[in-house]
């Protein structure tokens, strides 16, 4: 495996010569961000509700 630092201008592995493309995130990865993101602003919104009402 060879690091990004090492490819040449091209994009292109100093050792094969094969053009590497960029790298994505997956989908599912995303996904979970997202659902994690939602949960916790959920939480957030329950702790400042219940902060008001008893105090």
């Amino acid at each position: 495996m060879v690091a990004v630092g090492d490819l040449d201008q091209d994009d292109r592995c100093p050792t094969c010569g094969e053009r590497v493309g960029p790298r994505t995130v997956p989908l599912k990865f995303k996904l979970m961000i997202a659902a994690t993101a939602i949960y916790l602003a959920y939480r957030a919104f329950q702790g400042v509700t219940w902060i008001v009402h008893h105090v």
